[in-house]
């Protein structure tokens, strides 16, 4: 038995349409919207690695002498037995 394999190639031709005011534009299946994808490398890129004021907060509460609570202290124990029976 012999398989004859004919590859072909169409070439739609690309309408190119004006936007219609408030109507929702869809990207087909076969291509790819890279918007989003520049917006939010923009935004991580002008976004810091790491905000000064949050570590100065979490600095001021881990040096805290009651941190953490006594009662997460508790809950945790309480996990932790739990947990070692099994």
């Amino acid at each position: 038995m012999k398989i004859i394999a004919q590859l072909r190639a169409t070439r739609l031709p690309l309408r190119l349409q004006t936007p219609v005011p408030g109507r929702v534009t869809r990207v087909p299946a076969d291509r790819v919207s890279l918007e989003k994808s520049r917006a939010l490398e923009e935004a991580l890129r002008s976004t810091p690695n790491a905000r000064s004021e949050v570590i100065e907060r979490a600095a001021k509460i881990v040096g805290h002498p009651s941190y953490p609570p006594q009662e997460i202290l508790d809950q945790l124990g309480m996990l932790l037995a739990m947990n070692m029976a099994r």
